[in-house]
């Protein structure tokens, strides 16, 4: 361990490159953030990234830092310059959940793209999924990401779940990013799994019965599969949502081309206390 910057500073004056190399490793962190309150910071990494004392992933880590908890994503773009200068070493990747949540705004899409242009990679899939997750609504990243990368079907599914759980969908930037998605050909049978932040709907088609019936039927219109219907968690969907008419009209146009369980259907409906629900229903009955 060094005792403190001004340790470290002697070893780069005396060239002791090989002790460096040992030794910062192990607890780098706290020594880039020692480096960064000298006067010389820049010239100091630029030295030691220049002789492999230090890696890509830990410049860009002091950026992160910056960026995500105290805003300043102008402040450490020089970093960026002596990452490309000394081209890639291969550890410019960022895949923590955490992390790609944090940058999840679109005040930092400069940041993103800037770390890319030095052959940066981001775990794409998983920044998809957060764009538009509890209260983020990035467009701008969004429309940055989409046509750069072939995406999963699960970061495609969770994307527009997140437009429709937050009701994203219903404005303008919504409806356009929703129409992105829908074109990279996103099945709405796709099944989240049981510990995705959507299991409990089972489908994304169960989703968009749930948040948006209107939009369901029109998808389903043609009818639907025994199978879709079938892996409904009708309780869940009947109780945990504000039900309307457009859902009985779903449920109607769903009984044209598939089996409902009706007695499960009636009872969830009776425990709301609807009549204008429940009378709309029995004539599925």
């Amino acid at each position: 361990m060094f005792r403190g910057l001004n340790e470290i500073k002697q070893h780069i004056e005396e060239g002791n490159l090989d002790y460096l190399r040992q030794h910062m490793p192990k607890a780098w962190s706290q020594y880039m953030f020692k480096i960064e309150k000298d006067p010389a910071w820049l010239e100091i990494i630029s030295y030691l990234r220049a002789n492999a004392v230090i890696k890509d992933y830990q410049i860009y880590y002091l950026m992160y830092c910056r960026v995500a908890y105290y805003s300043e994503p102008k402040q450490f773009t020089p970093l960026f310059d002596i990452i490309k200068v000394n081209g890639p070493d291969g550890s410019l990747v960022e895949d923590d959940p955490e992390h790609l949540y944090q940058l999840c705004h679109d005040v930092y899409l400069g940041f993103i793209s800037a770390f890319i242009s030095v052959g940066g990679r981001l775990d794409h899939n998983r920044l998809l999924e957060l764009v538009f997750a509890g209260e983020s609504d990035a467009y701008a990243i969004f429309n940055f990401l989409l046509p750069r990368y072939a995406f999963s079907h699960k970061a495609l599914a969770t994307a527009a779940a997140c437009l429709f759980y937050n009701e994203y969908h219903l404005n303008g930037a919504g409806e356009q990013a929703l129409a992105a998605l829908l074109s990279r050909g996103i099945a709405l049978d796709y099944c989240f799994d049981d510990d995705s932040e959507f299991g409990e709907y089972a489908c994304l088609a169960a989703l968009i019965f749930g948040h948006n019936p209107k939009r369901f039927n029109q998808r389903y219109a043609d009818g639907v599969e025994q199978a879709l219907v079938d892996s409904f968690d009708w309780s869940f969907l009947l109780t945990e949502h504000e039900l309307t008419l457009e859902h009985i009209e779903a449920l109607k146009l769903l009984s044209r081309s598939a089996a409902l369980p009706i007695d499960e259907i009636g009872e969830c409906l009776l425990e709301r206390e609807d009549e204008a629900l429940l009378a709309a229903f029995d004539s599925l009955r």
